[in-house]
This record gives C-alpha cells, sequence and structure tokens, in this order.
C-alpha cells in the first residue's frame, strides 16, 4: 500500500471516531510516510507533535494496525525535519534545570514540566501532594500503594508524573515508568498477540517505580487485571513502589475484580476535590505567567468563576484568549473573556453524564446498567440511544463518548449509533421516540417516564 493510500485509509478510520473539527483542526495539515515498518506522521510544528502524542498517539497506533493489517511502529516528526523525533515527551528549555540524560527520560516516559514545584496547593489538594511528596522522598516506605482519585482536569496526572521525576532527580540510576492503563492493556495486547509476554514482563515487573495513570480503565478487563495483580504482587514483595491514579475511589470502578480493589485499599488513598475560586485563579494567573502575559485579576477572576471545576477547561479558555490577543494585539479584558468563552461554551451545555441520566431516568432504568456490559435490551437499547444522543448533542469523539459509558471501545460506540440512525430512518415510531427524548435533554420539554420498546 503506497504512503497517500495508507493514509487516506488512516484517514477515513479518524473521521469515523473523530468528530470533523476535531480531525480538521488537527490532521487536515499532517501526512504519513512508511519506511521499514515505521510509520512517520508529519506535522506542521511542535505545538502539533505535543498535542497528537499526547491525546491520540494509542488511537493512531491501533489504527494503523485496523488498516494496514500488520504491526507496524509510530513516530511523529516536525515536516521538513531529517529524522522523526521520539515518542518520549520533549525535554524543557536549555534555561530549565535538567538532571537527567535522555535516554533516562525516554525510558521513564515521564513529562519533564511536571513537577513539584509548579503544583499549585490548595486545601482541595493537599492531602494528595503531601503524600506524593512522601512517595518521591522514601519509595517503597510508608505508602505503597498510593492511590489518588479524582475528576477529570484536577492534576492526577501532574502529580504522578513529579512523583517520578523527584525519584529520578534523587536517585538517578532509578528505573521508574509512566504509563495510562490504556498502553498497559494495549502492551498486552501486543505481547499476547506477538508472543512477546516475557518482554512485556520484564518491562513492567523490574522497575522501582510504576506509575500507572487512569487505573478505571482495567475495569471489565479481565485478562489485563489478572496480570496486573501478578505485577502488583511482583512489585509490592520486592518493596517497589506503585502509585496509581483514578477517577474515582477503588470499590466503584464498575468490573474491577476484588483482589484487585484489595490491593489498593492496603494503602493510601487520597483525594483530589475541585479546587477553590482562590486557587483557581492562582492556577491561571501562573499559566499566564509561563506565557509570558500577566493576567489581569478581573479576568481570573472572571475565568475562575465559570460552571466549569475542570482547571483543563479554564486552561482551554485562557489559551484561546492568549491567541486572540497575540493575534489582533490587543489586550486580554473581562469583555473579550466573556463574548469568546460564550462562544466556545455554545456547544458544551450539555454534559454526557446528563445525557446518561436523562436517558435512564426515560426508560426506567440505572445508569450504572447503562454504563455496564449488559446485554438484555432493556438496557442496550437505551445505551445506544445515549450514545447516539452524546454524539448528536455534543462535540465528543466516540473514544471520549466510549470512557462516559463505562470504558467502552470506539467501535462500540459507533455500532451504536449506527444502529439508531438505521432505526430513525426506518421506523417512525422508533424515529418520534427518540426526537421526543432530545426535546426532554435539551430542556424543551419536561421528562415523561417510559419503558423501552419490546
Amino acid at each position: 500500500m503506497s504512503n497517500q493510500a495508507l493514509w487516506g485509509s488512516l484517514s477515513s478510520h479518524l473521521l469515523s471516531v473523530l468528530n470533523e473539527h476535531e480531525f480538521n483542526t488537527w490532521f487536515s495539515r499532517t501526512s504519513l510516510t512508511v519506511n521499514d515498518g515505521t510509520a512517520t506522521l508529519l506535522v506542521p510544528n511542535y505545538l502539533f507533535l505535543n498535542w497528537i502524542k499526547d491525546n491520540y498517539h494509542n488511537l493512531l497506533e491501533q489504527a494503523l494496525i485496523l488498516v494496514s493489517g500488520k504491526p507496524m511502529l509510530l513516530s511523529l516528526a516536525i515536516a521538513g525535519n531529517s529524522a522523526p523525533l521520539p515518542e518520549a515527551p520533549v525535554l524543557p528549555p536549555e534555561n530549565e534545570p535538567v538532571s537527567l540524560s535522555d535516554k533516562k527520560r525516554e525510558y521513564s516516559s515521564l513529562n519533564p514540566r511536571y513537577v513539584f514545584s509548579n503544583f499549585l496547593v490548595g486545601s482541595s489538594n493537599k492531602l494528595a501532594h503531601a503524600a506524593c511528596k512522601a512517595v518521591a522522598s522514601q519509595p517503597g516506605g510508608q505508602y505503597n500503594p498510593l492511590f489518588i482519585y479524582g475528576g477529570t482536569g484536577l492534576g492526577k496526572t501532574h502529580l504522578l508524573c513529579a512523583v517520578g521525576n523527584a525519584i529520578l532527580d534523587n536517585n538517578p540510576s532509578a528505573k521508574v515508568y509512566y504509563c495510562s492503563a490504556e498502553n498497559f492493556t494495549n502492551d498486552l495486547f501486543k505481547a499476547v498477540r506477538f508472543d512477546g509476554v516475557n518482554s512485556f514482563q520484564e518491562k513492567y515487573r523490574h522497575v522501582d517505580c510504576l506509575l500507572l495513570d487512569d487505573i478505571q480503565f482495567l475495569g471489565g478487563k479481565e485478562r489485563t487485571q489478572e496480570e496486573f495483580f501478578h505485577t502488583f504482587n511482583t512489585l509490592y514483595n520486592y518493596g517497589k513502589q506503585i502509585v496509581v491514579t483514578s477517577d474515582k475511589m477503588p470499590k466503584d470502578i464498575i468490573y474491577l475484580g476484588k483482589k484487585v480493589c484489595s490491593r489498593f485499599e492496603c494503602g493510601l488513598l487520597a483525594d483530589l476535590q475541585p479546587p477553590d475560586e482562590e486557587l483557581k485563579m492562582s492556577i491561571l494567573y501562573n499559566k499566564a505567567l509561563e506565557r509570558g502575559i500577566e493576567l489581569g485579576l478581573n479576568v481570573a477572576q472572571f475565568l475562575a468563576r465559570q460552571p466549569d471545576s475542570n482547571i483543563r477547561a479554564l486552561e482551554w479558555y485562557l489559551t484561546k484568549l492568549i491567541a486572540v490577543s497575540e493575534i489582533q494585539g490587543v489586550e486580554i479584558t473581562v469583555e473579550m473573556a466573556s463574548k469568546i468563552i460564550n462562544s466556545l461554551a455554545g456547544g458544551h451545555k450539555i454534559k454526557l453524564e446528563d445525557i446518561i441520566n436523562i436517558v435512564a431516568e426515560y426508560f426506567s432504568v440505572a445508569a450504572e446498567d447503562i454504563k455496564s456490559g449488559r446485554k438484555h435490551r432493556e438496557v442496550s437499547y437505551p445505551r445506544q440511544i445515549a450514545m447516539y444522543m452524546s454524539r448528536k448533542l455534543t462535540r465528543t469523539s466516540f473514544l471520549e463518548i466510549g470512557k462516559a459509558f463505562g470504558n467502552k471501545d470506539h467501535s462500540t460506540v459507533l455500532k451504536g449509533v449506527k444502529r439508531i440512525e438505521v432505526s430513525i430512518r426506518s421506523n417512525y415510531e422508533a424515529s418520534e421516540q427518540i426526537r421526543r427524548l432530545e426535546e426532554y435533554i435539551t430542556g424543551e420539554k419536561n421528562i415523561k417516564i417510559i419503558n423501552a420498546p419490546g
């Protein structure tokens, strides 16, 4: 298959997973070359490289295997550069201190920008921050394992990487490895498929500190949980440090096995709460300073008072404000912020969790059943409708929808959406039912409880 044909197939697959705006933003200016089993995605600049690496790398790897029909390595490179850049995080500028060699940083997979010194502490994150600092100063000591939990954008990944960076700063010879639970699962899948289980175990069971992000992704994956259980026991028995993050407590992770759950609960559970207004303002002010801009306190306060408690969302607003300010050569004001945020927030008023809860109430089923793996008609039909509504009424990708629905993969979401689309076209009763439900979700009508059709 030629480079152009492969990129065409890959683009078609991405368009089935991402919304059109998302694809056009990050992939319309990219191209693909293949050489000796390695696919290199050529991107315009470092902004694209870092964003695609952080948000789409796993999706691209899986898509490459699907469209090419064979295992293929993925690299990212700036268009015009002679060699692809490594997949490891980009090192900070030369004026920032770096205490580790490039090879050590590459092995650890840590983001070097996530350190304790730039993590702002408040009442909402004080316990988790203190526990992470204690672990970094004495790995394998009193807080092992350390389980950090909290909502999206509250700093879990920052703290996780800060632990690893601090351990390596204190002991450059330490073997620290950071990855997401999704990567752990994908690595195991590849190992089993290509007879590389020994290499997999060598990679994960011979480290001094394992940092695993978004552990809730293991829910319902029995084979992966079994492998993680043995990995956990091996590291724990040898006094090696284990730190994991999740969006909820161990007992609340759907389909997490009891023996894995008990391992987490034998350590310290530290939560991250949504930040208060003061902490939000401090974070935004410091983020602006990193970009060379002194944000007015009135603007910082305006941003901090937005409904989103998610710092990631507020940082996105800040990035947009700075971009407009630089392009137009104007000062960032509350008036400008209000106009831009209103335009950005317009498509995000309806949240995935709201859709799940409303659909669950509409069909008289539990929201947790919709997120579960149950395949009975009374649950699967509302689930597919909720997926369809999530795709139609929000600007969310199939991948993110799948995560909200109990970590379903994007193909499951896609199939669910397609089935409802077919049903709407071929069944008038179903079409009217879904139209009425959309009115309930968007607030045009009060909800009326009904049962799923037989």
